[in-house]
């Protein structure tokens, strides 16, 4: 959401400004206009009667108070490129870590879905709702499994990008949503077993992931706690 509302007060503020430029130049001119009709006179025996004005075809065109199409045109496209990066949507980061997002979403509505049927099948407690808890038990363990995997190497990658950037706009968002995505230090702190198997080499690994590795390693050399990803949840 943070994404979206920054590129809605960013297109707003930008048609905002073009309205009131063109707005200002507008009543400069009728200003202008409106004070040379006011001045008297020099000479008042030589008065030439104004020009009767041309046909309203011959007009020219008055500047309009209001943004033209082009400029709305140029600040929606700006817009929507903003959200597409923003939400990583854009055709270079789905091409890097896109599998991978969608992977983990894809994780996320397996276990929703599985929780759904349980919730459909009984009530808590009984016979049932244990049997098919002990069945699906293994099912549940892959999917974490696979969710924590693809989060961990996306946030090892993010985390590389950022600490590559200059401080810019974009290091701030990614720190934003590294902050986000490691709130109880789950991925930076908790060593462990599954941690190294997850940082094990992804199949799908963008040109810049052996660097956000090296990154990660540096990070942890200083040394865990060795506490499970439990623990640390």
């Amino acid at each position: 959401m943070d994404v979206l509302e920054a590129s809605q007060s960013k297109l707003l503020t930008q048609i905002m400004s073009d309205h009131r430029d063109t707005s200002h130049n507008s009543d400069a001119e009728i200003g202008e206009d409106a004070n040379d009709k006011s001045r008297p006179p020099t000479d008042t025996t030589h008065i030439v009667p104004p020009p009767p004005p041309p046909p309203l075809h011959q007009q020219p065109r008055t500047t309009s108070s209001r943004p033209d199409f082009e400029q709305i045109q140029t600040a929606h496209r700006a817009h929507v490129d903003r959200i597409l990066r923003g939400c990583f949507l854009d055709a270079t980061t789905l091409r890097l870590v896109g599998g991978t997002i969608r992977k983990a979403v894809a994780a996320c509505d397996s276990f929703c879905g599985i929780v759904d049927r349980l919730l459909a099948a009984g009530s808590w407690g009984s016979l049932e709702m244990e049997q098919d808890v002990g069945a699906l038990k293994g099912v549940i363990t892959n999917i974490r499994e696979d969710f924590e995997g693809h989060t961990s190497f996306l946030f090892r990658t993010f985390s590389g990008v950022q600490n590559a950037a200059d401080g810019g706009a974009h290091a701030r968002a990614l720190g934003q949503l590294l902050l986000r995505m490691d709130f109880n230090r789950f991925y930076s702190v908790g060593g462990g077993e599954r941690y190294e198997e997850a940082a094990q080499p992804h199949p799908q690994q963008p040109a810049f992931y052996a660097a956000a590795r090296s990154v990660r390693k540096a990070g942890d050399g200083s040394g865990g706690d060795g506490g499970s990803h439990d623990a640390q949840r």
